[in-house]
């Protein structure tokens, strides 16, 4: 009797110990599994980050190409137009004197000549009032439309398209209603991607901070070119300014000293440009700090003041505008299309 118990327990004994390696071998596999799964997490995490990052730079090249591509297509456009014009408006040239040479305006057009352009069309625009041809009128600030369009001038191609817009819909022309809405919605396009390639140019400055503040100089320096280029092309000269700011803190820790000097030049001239005169003397007085030559320190501070006028010149003018429009509204409401 003794002897089976003792079988017994021998047998329960060695279930015990079959259950114990089974079951250390189950958490052995588990741990294993897990700590591998944990790598591939950690790899594709890594993987991911990188397709995101390749996923970025290939949208922001995208969208910097695509910015100059849309310049070139209003061009194309403009010319197009001048080449081909609307049925309606050729037999409307027909029946009255043509006010615009398109000849003339294409070979000004596709020299780059904007301002001639421009400035022959306003003085044709005077005669279609005149004239009392709104016809033409509203063609003529069409393609005023356009060629601001051409020169990346979205806030006067606003104007000019919406004047088109009123003077079409008071002629009840349908055709030239459709095509003025169809520049409208192209023009609203473009606005979006300026905005877009706004948030890239910024979003490269915050990522050139970060990338200095980790010691990552190469990336730095190339990601700062890159926001200064993009932000120059959409002529947003303050963020430039920010811009050049950073590339000092680049040259100082690179302890290149004549770096550090041409892109606090840059800075303060740029501020200045954009009317941030407190931020250009900021600048000046670093360079006073560093001990810049005082001939070039000189030669700042007259480029503040010059760049400074200037943008004040532009404030007026922008102001002497808004009232120009006003009186143009007010002259147009009476009847009185001469005077406006």
């Amino acid at each position: 009797m003794s002897n089976g118990r003792n079988h017994i327990k021998a047998i329960n004994r060695r279930h015990e110990m079959m259950v114990g390696i089974v079951l250390s071998s189950l958490f052995m596999a588990i741990a294993l599994f897990s700590g591998r799964a944990q790598e591939e997490s950690v790899v594709i995490e890594s993987a991911l980050k990188k397709t995101l990052a390749g996923q970025y730079f290939s949208q922001k090249i995208s969208a910097s190409e695509h910015y100059d591509k849309q310049l070139d297509e209003s061009k194309r456009t403009l010319i197009n137009a001048l080449l081909n014009q609307d049925a309606p408006a050729r037999r409307h040239a027909q029946e009255s004197n043509k006010l615009v040479d398109n000849t003339r305006l294409l070979g000004w057009v596709k020299a780059g000549k904007y301002y001639m352009s421009h400035h022959y069309l306003m003085q044709q625009a005077s005669v279609a009032v005149d004239m009392k041809d709104h016809q033409q009128l509203g063609m003529i600030m069409r393609i005023l439309a356009q060629l601001s369009a051409s020169q990346g001038d979205l806030a006067s191609a606003e104007v000019y398209l919406f004047e088109a817009l009123g003077i079409f819909k008071q002629l009840n022309s349908q055709q030239d209603l459709a095509n003025t809405h169809l520049l409208i919605g192209q023009m609203y396009a473009r606005r979006r991607q300026v905005a877009q390639m706004a948030g890239w140019a910024y979003g490269d400055l915050l990522m050139a901070r970060f990338y200095l503040s980790k010691g990552n100089y190469y990336q730095a320096k190339e990601t700062l070119d890159m926001s200064i280029d993009d932000n120059l092309k959409l002529g947003r000269t303050g963020a430039v300014a920010s811009a050049y700011k950073t590339m000092a803190r680049y040259y100082r820790a690179v302890n290149d000293a004549s770096g550090e000097l041409y892109a606090l030049i840059e800075a303060g001239k740029y501020y200045a440009h954009s009317g941030q005169s407190y931020q250009a003397q900021q600048v000046v007085q670093k360079l006073q700090q560093r001990q810049a030559p005082l001939d070039l320190i000189q030669s700042l501070e007259q480029q503040i003041e010059l760049r400074l006028s200037r943008y004040e010149s532009q404030v007026k003018i922008v102001h002497q505008a808004r009232e120009y429009m006003q009186l143009y509204s007010l002259y147009k409401s009476k009847g009185e299309h001469g005077r406006a």
